[in-house]
């Protein structure tokens, strides 16, 4: 059963915020606080949203914040509307819209990191109504791509982090251009290595503490390449419903060595473990030219493996 009956701090702090809103406190710093589940990307929400954005509502930052999907639709309303108003304050001589910078700017930040880009630049073309992502490609050729049109996990990424951006800007306009390294609040994303390479995954969690500083992230994944990117005390086991301290260090330990001491997860199949079974106790038996047809047999389903170098070294060892 629900109860607030404990909650009677955190309804004070949010009865002292509202009030504060309602008589316009620009100093007040509201906290983002949202959750993304697995099916959060590019999920366009039936509703009509279209005229929500007329009401200029600092609390607009809150909407949907809780349903494990990114409102696309809101989103891009919201980047419509600051668009217009970027290009009017060009016609008029006045300068950018500072928070939208900082959105795009923390846009671009990422999809820098996980490219390996240094020039991306992000835009809201009004004419597609799509965000457009312009880069250096290899031949050096400036291209321009629609972000819905990148591969999943570019996507995944960078919509997670516009969904981030765009609602800090929303809750804290006063802010401008240092929103997104200002605002602080609690993220929740579930999988956060949700369609990302692994070589993406080593490096999600620090480039989304770098790109909002001020936010403490609590996600979950079962990606070794996540849990070796961050020390043993940011780890939390989740077993039989119970939170759990890591049984051992995780920063920059081998992916197998994860699975094992964190994970409790064999690294190879059970029938690829009887046979490195079977190979050693040939080895203890000396019965070399059983092993040699064991470790034979692993070459061809394994291939090039660096447990079956050290296995034929071992073996041309035993027979001299």
């Amino acid at each position: 059963k629900t109860t607030i009956k404990d909650a009677k701090q955190i309804l004070e702090v949010a009865s002292d915020y509202q009030k504060r809103l309602q008589e316009g406190d620009t100093s007040l710093l509201l906290p983002i606080i949202v959750y993304y589940g697995t099916g959060r990307l590019w999920d366009y929400h039936r509703e009509k949203q279209t005229d929500i954005f007329e009401k200029n509502t600092r609390t607009n930052g809150y909407i949907d914040c809780m349903s494990g999907t990114a409102n696309i639709k809101l989103m891009m309303n919201w980047f419509l509307k600051m668009t217009v108003q970027k290009y009017q304050n060009q016609e008029n001589g006045y300068g950018p819209v500072p928070e939208l910078e900082a959105v795009f700017s923390a846009m671009e930040q990422c999809y820098n990191r996980i490219t390996g880009s240094n020039d991306a630049k992000i835009q809201y073309n009004i004419g597609t109504k799509e965000i457009d992502v312009a880069y250096t490609d290899a031949q050096g050729m400036r291209m321009r791509i629609p972000l819905n049109q990148l591969s999943d996990g570019y996507k995944s990424t960078i919509s997670l982090v516009a969904d981030i951006a765009y609602r800090m800007a929303v809750l804290n306009p006063q802010c401008l251009g240092e929103v997104c390294k200002k605002t602080d609040g609690i993220i929740l994303i579930d999988e956060v290595d949700l369609h990302l390479h692994p070589a993406w995954q080593k490096q999600i969690l620090h480039d989304l503490t770098e790109i909002f500083p001020n936010v403490q992230f609590v996600v979950s994944t079962h990606a070794p390449e996540v849990i070796n990117s961050v020390a043993r005390e940011q780890v939390v086991v989740l077993e039989n419903y119970q939170a759990l301290p890591a049984p051992a260090e995780t920063y920059g330990k081998d992916a197998n060595g994860i699975l094992r001491a964190i994970m409790r997860v064999k690294e190879r199949p059970d029938d690829i473990m009887e046979k490195f079974e079977q190979f050693y106790h040939a080895i203890d038996a000396q019965k070399y030219t059983l092993a040699a047809e064991i470790l034979g047999n692993l070459d061809e389903i394994l291939g090039d493996d660096p447990d079956l170098t050290a296995m034929h070294i071992q073996l041309d060892l035993e027979q001299m």
